[in-house]
């Protein structure tokens, strides 16, 4: 039986309203988002930027080190890099773990100091911090080591390999939609300092798996700004990430449910 071509029409406007609907709903929750944290971190970025230094120099010095112990060519040496690359990553997410603090407390309106910065140092956050840290950077190193072995596989070939670009490419895309996933546990620790590591993770998971497109749109937001930050040799993205790491804990607040200092 022919379909009424009126009603075929309706359906075709309201799938377009529900996407602009929805795009609108992405943007104002983005917006939100970097209100609250431009709000808050007011008199917080150089704290926040010195944690990314500290956790940038660690892992620097780390890696160097790694690098002159573990002088090892070839598909060994390939896995000693990686093994080297989750546990500095680990390690480094001790600092991180602070710049989120940082970030929290301040859209709560609390105090905040550079000691702050070392709290995932702390008798008690440590083992915590280090086991929510941990997976993500393994399952990050993971998606990186097909391309590297193909790479390696390769060699000079891979320049223009289409397999090995996409095979790459994959592997970064797959890294970064599972560090969004595990993105909230961090804040879920500082929040509930009960919680343990699993069960921060599975929170996260399930917090973030219904909300993908709004972390999306929110993380992607910032690319423009990261752009122009590379005509300040990169200086300016210092700011930009103090900037989206506040952004992030607001995000968080408003998937928790969460009312902050900032709109209340």
């Amino acid at each position: 039986m022919a379909r009424d071509r009126t009603a075929v029409i309706g359906t075709g406007m309201g799938m377009k309203e529900r996407r602009y609907s929805m795009r609108q709903q992405l943007s104002e929750f983005s917006r939100a988002c970097k209100a609250e944290a431009r709000g808050a971190l007011l008199g917080h970025y150089g704290l926040m930027i010195g944690g990314f230094l500290l956790a940038a120099s660690a892992s620097f010095i780390l890696l160097e080190l790694s690098s002159a112990v573990f002088a090892v060519g070839g598909a060994a040496g390939i896995v000693l890099d990686s093994l080297a690359s989750v546990l500095i990553s680990a390690f480094a997410g001790l600092f991180q773990y602070g710049v989120s603090y940082v970030s929290l407390a301040a859209l709560f309106g609390g105090q905040v100091s550079g000691a702050d910065l070392l709290r995932g140092f702390r008798r008690g956050e440590a083992d915590r911090v280090i086991r929510i840290e941990l997976l993500p950077a393994a399952v990050s190193v993971l998606c990186g080591l097909p391309g590297e072995i193909l790479g390696l596989h390769l060699g000079k070939a891979q320049a223009g390999s289409l397999l090995y670009w996409g095979v790459t490419g994959l592997g970064i895309l797959t890294s970064f939609v599972i560090s969004l996933l595990f993105s909230m546990a961090p804040y879920l620790l500082i929040d509930f300092p009960d919680m343990g590591a699993a069960e921060a993770l599975r929170m996260s998971v399930r917090m973030t798996r219904r909300n993908m497109g709004k972390l999306l749109y929110l993380t992607f937001s910032f690319v423009p700004l990261f752009l122009l930050g590379l005509l300040s040799c990169g200086i300016a993205d210092l700011w930009v990430a103090a900037y989206r790491r506040g952004a992030m804990a607001a995000a968080y607040c408003a998937l928790a449910g969460k009312e902050t200092g900032q709109n209340t």
